[in-house]
């Protein structure tokens, strides 16, 4: 599938795209909720910034996105423990489906599709039907549904669990 076209960069004065930097690395309070936004569900965590803390028009948020795309993509994981900041691989961003897919925006603007703490498959098998996956990303997630199983495992030992994972 082609990607969409993102259109023009706007020449509007009022607002200003944001170069975001590694939250795991460092970062203002500001550059890591901007990072939570664009990562993890813009659309329900907005409401719990002030004014200051949020994108000014869904513009900037498009502009902040392709300035910071290649840094926003590079922030994943395969440790589902160790998702502050980051996605799990299989997954994207969360303005990804926003702004590169056509996803109806009923699930765009639903919380339940966009987990940080585990895989979810139908972001990893829309990825896949559509050649979009990273190389060495389908192993990745198999060393991920791998590790969750393990955990599982270990938490709910008289649980019965498929030994295989794929």
């Amino acid at each position: 599938m082609p990607r969409r076209k993102m259109g023009p960069r706007s020449k509007n004065p009022k607002y200003q795209v944001k170069r975001l930097e590694d939250p795991n690395l460092k970062g203002s309070h500001e550059n890591n909720d901007l990072v939570s936004i664009l990562l993890f569900d813009g659309c329900c965590m907005s409401f719990l910034l002030d004014d200051s803390e949020r994108f000014a028009t869904e513009e900037e948020e498009r502009e902040t996105w392709l300035v910071n795309r290649e840094l926003l993509m590079s922030l994943t994981t395969e440790n589902p423990r160790d998702t502050a900041y980051k996605i799990l691989v299989g997954n994207r961003p969360w303005v990804f489906w926003k702004y590169e897919t056509d996803i109806d925006r009923a699930i765009l603007e639903d919380s339940d599709y966009f987990s940080t703490h585990h895989l979810e498959e139908w972001q990893y098998e829309w990825l896949k039907e559509h050649g979009r996956l990273h190389e060495g990303e389908e192993e990745a997630v198999g060393r991920l549904r791998a590790r969750i199983a393990e955990e599982e495992r270990r938490m709910f030992p008289n649980r019965d669990l498929p030994e295989d994972t794929e």
